[in-house]
């Protein structure tokens, strides 16, 4: 999985690649002006962080990161109101980072990286939002390397469950 560096919801500087590490990692590209899939994928991480909350010792392991390409809106401050209604308030839930870049220039190598097409719509006042992409959820192990690729149509928390069981039976 490609490195990169990014900003919190605090506007700090990060590394991806060191948030890979040890942890089992959901990572969706996404942007807070969707009105397509993104709200879709949101829903289901949702619904994630429901089901693995259920099982402490795999939400311990496991953390959601959501990656928005649309730096100029999707603000650190944006990110963190989003995350706040988001996340579940209960500690046993697996943490989720909602992160943005400094800039364009910044996010676009990792888009390349990760085979994420993001352009801009003809009509930037689309009901569905000014930028057009795939929705492509990634699972990453605990080395950093992605096992699985998600599709809109196979996002379900259960496939994506039963996939971190799999991976966290393997690091056993």
């Amino acid at each position: 999985a490609a490195d990169a560096e990014l900003l919190d919801e605090n506007g700090e500087p990060l590394e991806l690649g060191d948030l890979f590490q040890g942890r089992l990692t959901i990572l969706t590209f996404m942007y807070l002006r969707c009105g397509d899939v993104c709200p879709l994928a949101m829903t289901r991480m949702a619904d994630l962080q429901l089901l693995a909350a259920e099982e402490p010792a795999l939400a311990k392991q496991v953390q959601l990161i959501s990656l928005s390409f649309d730096p100029a809106y999707d603000t650190p401050a944006r990110m963190a109101e989003h995350g706040r209604a988001m996340r579940l308030p209960d500690a046993g839930a697996p943490e989720w980072l909602f992160l943005t870049s400094k800039n364009e220039a910044a996010i676009a190598p990792v888009l390349k990286a990760y085979n994420q097409p993001v352009g801009r719509k003809a009509d930037p006042d689309d009901p569905s939002g000014p930028l057009a992409h795939l929705l492509r959820v990634f699972l990453v192990d605990g080395e950093g390397y992605i096992r699985n690729i998600y599709s809109a149509d196979f996002l379900d928390p259960r496939l994506l469950m039963n996939d971190l069981k799999t991976l966290q039976m393997e690091a056993h």
